[in-house]
């Protein structure tokens, strides 16, 4: 039988607003929001007197850096720094080292979260390998996660996929698991276009040119507008998220 816990006297943050009341938990789960005058018991007690009770929040997008760039961020400090902030769960990206595209390696790094992270966890996988997609999805995968743009760490060309037509065939393969498919959306070869055309135009090959070139608003149209007209046709659950910096003057 699972344990209880009552939360006291605090006030319970709801969708409908603030409610005065104690919370009851069976287990992991919430089974009764109580009035405070009600004697229903429980295995152990926590007086929230003067403070709010939240549900946990879950972040969608998170770089744990586990494996390959421990140095910046491991399992421990990133779920500890989740955790004080008010998060119980949080779903990590596939630009690690090596990046994760395949079963084997999904594996290999949801035993190294289920070591040190002190939250839930979960991870968008890299859907490059066509024949890996499906074994991914009943692994256990949240969903997919693609960069359109390529170059370096962060955006690992291992990860990259730019072609329309693959992906098309990408977002076919992960329409059928029903997971979603998040995705940086770019036009690399219009990119570097433009930025060769900066370039011979007198503008100098460094990173101020580089910013103004990446942040220029046709190359995530382009991109943009492609990537819904293949959503359009394959019905994938699709996520466009920006990555659009600002220039560094």
């Amino acid at each position: 039988m699972n344990k209880t816990t009552r939360i006291r006297n605090g006030i319970i943050q709801t969708p409908n607003g603030p409610v005065e009341a104690d919370v009851l938990i069976e287990g992991e789960r919430i089974s009764a929001l109580l009035n405070r005058d009600s004697e229903a018991a429980a295995d152990s007690e926590v007086d929230a007197t003067g403070l709010w009770i939240l549900p946990g929040l879950i972040d969608l997008h998170a770089h744990t850096r586990v494996p390959g760039y421990e140095y910046k961020e491991d399992y421990l400090t990133s779920s500890r720094a989740a955790a004080v902030g008010g998060y119980t769960t949080y779903v990590d990206m596939p630009n690690v080292e090596p990046p994760t595209t395949t079963v084997e390696l999904f594996e290999e790094k949801r035993a190294m979260a289920a070591k040190d992270c002190l939250i839930d966890w979960g991870h968008f996988v890299g859907p490059v390998q066509f024949d890996q997609i499906e074994g991914l999805a009943k692994a256990g995968a949240t969903g997919f996660k693609i960069f359109q743009v390529t170059g370096g760490y962060p955006h690992d060309p291992r990860l990259a996929l730019d072609d329309p037509g693959r992906l098309y065939q990408t977002f076919q393969a992960v329409a059928e698991t029903g997971l979603p498919c998040v995705i940086h959306p770019f036009v690399q070869t219009l990119f570097e276009y433009l930025y060769e055309e900066a370039s011979a135009g007198g503008a100098p090959r460094d990173i101020h040119t580089f910013s103004a070139v990446y942040t220029r608003d046709i190359v995530w149209r382009t991109a943009v507008a492609t990537l819904l007209e293949l959503q359009r046709d394959t019905g994938v659950r699709l996520q466009v998220v920006g990555t659009v910096a600002p220039q560094i003057t």
